[in-house]
């Protein structure tokens, strides 16, 4: 949160969410966000769109503008301008 704590961005909204009496939600990485891809969008579970998820993971090119977002049609990891719109999804650790 040191670098996204900008109040309206997903990192945020992921770091605020209180849900089902839980606090700790979090944005995931790239890493992780390919997991969620790979066990649960092409299994059909999770609810997820096929839309471009955001991950947490900032661009290693220009990391004050982009970070790495997933396509969640195709899989495929790219730099996205944070201001650009994408979906968010909070996780947790369990």
């Amino acid at each position: 949160m040191t670098n996204c704590g900008i109040p309206g961005t997903s990192a945020d909204y992921c770091n605020s969410l209180l849900m089902s009496g839980f606090s700790d939600w979090f944005l995931p990485s790239r890493d992780e966000l390919l997991a969620i891809y790979t066990n649960l969008k092409l299994n059909g579970y999770g609810n997820l769109s096929w839309d471009n998820y955001w991950s947490s993971t900032e661009s290693l090119a220009t990391p004050l503008y982009y970070a790495e977002a997933i396509n969640f049609s195709d899989g495929s990891v790219f730099d996205w301008n944070k201001y650009a719109g994408a979906k968010t999804r909070a996780i947790r650790k369990f």
